[in-house]
């Protein structure tokens, strides 16, 4: 998707999308001359923000290169072990380490998910991947989750994981997509205004998702069946809506427990609760362990 909208990095100055390569340049295979491009583009034209773009296959000096785009506030859309994973997360959720980008390629192939992609091909591959946007974001969302251990003991090195991805957050802004956060039961999570933990999740009759609610705000929060705050979605992307008897509110600067049920029937593989109190923010907390009653 990302390679046919910029290549090898863009500035976005309001609305502008620009990919540049200056005559002589070896950009190809060294990261950090990409980054020193694009910082040198933003000083030259003033752009708001600039983004390098590469992947851990296809480019050198790694390390060199995050170290600079920090120092100088160049934004990095960075996939491991390639740029293909990226476009994996598009049709499921895949921690699979895979050696070279063309192993991730010939998955893509094997499970009938992209045939015929090629990174030689001058194919356009955003009208198959268009429709997908949303799931691709909340999966690379829940890669970095997956991922999370493994970068707190490498030492925050987002080069030396396999696999990683951040262009979901290029994508985010160039496509005006709302941020999702992704976490696990039992971990506290601030969105909005809001603390929100998962404590237990039960099925009987359908799902019951226990949930501990900490409003931060100066305003109460209502919580019912009509807000479309909290839903579940399967693998599949069924979406179920929460059923609650009484409106519960939770009054500012408070903590309440609250029991969050939902009327399922069958569903696909894993759930995920989706709380979204602002139309900006969307939090996803996976629920792999379903005690049952």
């Amino acid at each position: 998707m990302l390679k046919n909208i910029v290549s090898p990095f863009i500035q976005v100055k309001k609305t502008k999308i620009k990919a540049s390569k200056k005559e002589g340049e070896s950009i190809k295979t060294d990261a950090v001359n990409l980054v020193k491009i694009a910082k040198r583009e933003r000083e030259i034209n003033n752009y708001n923000e600039v983004w390098a773009v590469f992947d851990k296959d296809g480019y050198t000096k790694h390390e060199e290169a995050f170290l600079y785009a920090k120092r100088h506030g160049v934004n990095l859309a960075f996939s491991s072990i390639a740029f293909e994973h990226w476009i994996l997360l598009h049709y499921e959720q895949n921690r699979n380490a895979f050696p070279k980008s063309q192993n991730v390629i010939d998955y893509l192939e094997q499970a009938g998910y992209f045939t015929g992609y090629s990174k030689k091909a001058n194919i356009s591959i955003y009208p198959s991947l268009k429709d997908l946007t949303k799931t691709a974001i909340e999966n690379a969302a829940w890669l970095r989750m997956e991922m999370a251990n493994n970068l707190a003991t490498g030492d925050e090195k987002i080069y030396e994981l396999n696999p990683y991805t951040t262009v979901d957050k290029l994508v985010m802004k160039l496509l005006h997509f709302n941020p999702v956060t992704y976490e696990y039961i039992k971990k506290t999570v601030k969105i909005s205004d809001f603390s929100i933990t998962v404590n237990d999740v039960q099925r009987h009759c359908g799902i019951t998702v226990s949930v501990c609610i900490v409003n931060h705000g100066k305003c109460g929060y209502l919580v019912n069946n009509h807000c479309n705050h909290f839903y579940l979605k399967d693998e599949d992307q069924n979406k179920f809506p929460l059923v609650i008897d009484t409106p519960i509110k939770i009054e500012p600067s408070s903590t309440q427990d609250i029991a969050l049920n939902f009327e399922i029937s069958s569903a696909t593989g894993n759930l995920r609760l989706h709380f979204s109190p602002k139309p900006n923010e969307i939090l996803i907390i996976a629920l792999d362990n379903i005690t049952e009653l």
